[in-house]
């Protein structure tokens, strides 16, 4: 292994600088953002890391709450498909709730709730996504211009991985294991356990666990 990496000293030495680097940025913002969120209101668990500032908006009278575990990126580098803007994540009026469960990963994730949006645990989420509970302006063009306040609830359940730049709309479940292929806009419910894709998404194959004994349950943290 040495005699391997004496043949590349210049890829040897951008990987230790990048390793450091990574690992000084997200001490760096995990400790800077645990006291963001504190004084924002915002419920936090343990061991949360971040890298690069996330954008929070907390509604008063609102709750926005992360489990523990959870790895936010919010810089170019930080994830190799690359990250176009900072992961946010927000509540737009009273009595709304967004919730993340216990070791997701979120990419520039942007998360709109205005009733009430959860995400459970083991999920991931890529890059540039998008996921609202609410439409932000109406179809009815004497209506566009007033803020709208109907919302149905969206909820991505357990181990859940959703692909580069997918939509998710208002009124939609994922289920359990399910997988959401990139540029994909989620109009309607998913099944667990399938892989779905598409514009509106649809699903093209079902899916089957490696390991018999798995329950998709592990820690990633």
């Amino acid at each position: 292994m040495r005699t391997k990496h004496l043949k590349d000293p210049t890829g040897l030495l951008f990987k230790i600088i990048v390793k450091y680097q990574q690992k000084l940025s997200g001490l760096y913002w995990s400790r800077r953002m645990s006291f963001y969120l504190a004084i924002r209101g915002i419920q936090q668990g343990k061991k949360n890391r971040f890298f690069g500032k996330a954008f929070m908006r907390r509604h008063i009278h609102s709750t926005i709450k992360f489990g523990h575990g959870n790895t936010f990126r919010s810089t170019i580098p930080a994830n190799i498909a690359g990250v176009s803007h900072r992961c946010i994540f927000g509540t737009v009026r009273e009595g709304a709730v967004l919730e993340i469960g216990n070791n997701c990963g979120f990419s520039g994730v942007s998360i709109g709730a205005a009733g009430h949006v959860k995400i459970g645990n083991n999920v991931l989420i890529g890059a540039d996504t998008f996921i609202t509970d609410f439409d932000g302006h109406s179809s009815k063009p004497d209506l566009r211009h007033i803020p709208l306040q109907e919302w149905a609830p969206v909820e991505i359940k357990d181990n859940v991985f959703i692909g580069y730049n997918t939509s998710i709309l208002k009124g939609v479940t994922i289920g359990e294991n399910s997988v959401i292929g990139a540029n994909s806009l989620v109009v309607k419910d998913i099944p667990d356990n399938v892989i779905a894709i598409g514009c509106p998404a649809r699903v093209v194959a079902q899916l089957k666990p490696s390991d018999p004994n798995w329950n998709g349950n592990q820690d990633h943290s």
